[in-house]
């Protein structure tokens, strides 16, 4: 009797320890954002300069589209993100980059793998995301291939942000970028790095840790406010 009590006991632990976490709080809260709304990123030690993400949302049939702007710190975008918010989660539906070519605005790219964040979440699942752009060099055509796998870590400490104590979670993304010559199909350049990310109930995304530097989220801005 103890011991099958033992084994059910391990059972009953093993099964809760896979169960999926519900992490929809989460995300960015995509409610709030039909009034677009400025995220304002600043670098730990002046390691990096700092950025804005401009985030605003549009209803698609049954779908949400999440529209954001990614921009450094002189107002320039540096690219576009559209995912659409649907029961299960998240996924990319294409990234803009402006072009560097005076007959193209924005170049767009193909998504081969488009999942970027889960409502429900199991500890140390990944998910894939992966994406190119062709683009010009030189009179060379080349491709731009990034794939990311976003790892969910579990829980993290809880912070005050924005005078709010706030429960957050982490993830560690494995990213992977390659630069290909599209008639030769040679790999001109390819570089690995991982990243931590942490996201607050309420807010979303609040701090990346990457190689170069760590970013923290510090202001939330009214889109009109930030354009005066």
């Amino acid at each position: 009797m103890k011991y099958t009590l033992i084994i059910i006991l391990a059972f009953l632990l093993g099964y809760s320890y896979d169960n999926p976490v519900n992490v929809k709080d989460y995300y960015l809260p995509v409610q709030e954002f039909s009034k677009k709304k400025v995220y304002y990123f600043t670098s730990d030690n002046n390691q990096l300069n700092g950025f804005y993400w401009t985030l605003e949302t549009s209803k698609e049939k049954k779908n949400t589209v999440f529209h954001t702007v990614i921009l450094d710190e002189s107002r320039k975008p540096i690219y576009e993100i559209i995912e659409l918010v649907n029961s299960n989660g998240v996924e990319m539906k294409q990234i803009r980059v402006p072009s560097t070519q005076s007959n193209e605005s924005y170049l767009e790219s193909t998504v081969s793998k488009p999942k970027t964040f889960l409502w429900n979440w199991e500890k140390n699942k990944s998910i894939a995301c992966e994406y190119s752009l062709n683009f010009e060099s030189d009179g060379v055509q080349m491709k731009q291939i990034v794939y990311r796998q976003k790892k969910f870590l579990g829980y993290h400490d809880s912070i005050e942000l924005f005078n709010k104590e706030r429960s957050v979670i982490k993830f560690q993304d494995s990213i992977n970028e390659k630069i290909i010559n599209v008639e030769t199909e040679k790999t001109i350049k390819e570089t690995n790095f991982k990243q931590n990310s942490y996201w607050a109930e309420g807010i979303g995304l609040y701090r990346y840790e990457q190689p170069k530097g760590n970013l923290t989220l510090t202001e939330v801005i009214d889109f009109e406010d930030w354009e005066k």
